[in-house]
């Protein structure tokens, strides 16, 4: 799939032992192809995290290294990422699916129809901004231009890694 956007750019702060902060050279964010679009992976922490000797950076260096990505957190974690949806996406590209996560989400470019189990629809547009709380839901890009949201997704008390719900069509 060719690019929908320029890459995601993100800079990483830390601090040496004095307590001077500097930034961290972190390799360029992983990206992979998810059906309609691309997510890039941008952060996550493991449960109960600590930054005392850069320990939450070990474990995102490690998390970047896995395939699949580490996109659903496990309760306590987070995971921070750049979702792209390319245009004109249909049923079968994407699905109707939950995780046990709290989703803080912000329309960055474009807009997005965001669908619900019970058969309510929104148009998400740029600059706007979703709290999804474990619920039942899809994306589609239902226009010719692509859309990007950033997201923030935090593990409930359940929630184990990767884990997500697919609802199988009706």
């Amino acid at each position: 799939m060719a690019p929908l956007f320029p890459p995601v750019v993100q800079h990483i702060t830390t601090n040496d032992e004095n307590g001077t902060s500097f930034f961290y050279n972190a390799a360029a964010p992983s990206t992979r192809d998810r059906g309609a679009g691309k997510m890039t992976f941008l952060y996550s922490t493991p449960p109960s995290f600590t930054m005392d000797s850069n320990a939450d950076l070990s474990h995102y260096l490690a998390a970047a290294s896995k395939d699949p990505l580490p996109s659903f957190p496990a309760a306590g974690s987070s995971v921070v990422a750049m979702l792209d949806l390319a245009p004109n996406t249909r049923d079968g590209e994407t699905f109707m699916h939950r995780t046990k996560t709290l989703d803080y989400i912000f329309m960055m470019e474009g807009e997005l129809e965001l669908e619900l189990d019970g058969g309510e629809k929104r148009i998400v547009k740029k600059g706007e901004f979703i709290v999804q709380r474990a619920c039942w839901h899809k994306f589609r890009n239902l226009t010719s231009e692509p859309a990007r949201m950033a997201v923030v997704v935090l593990g409930s008390e359940g929630a184990v890694e990767g884990g997500i719900e697919r609802l199988e069509a009706k």
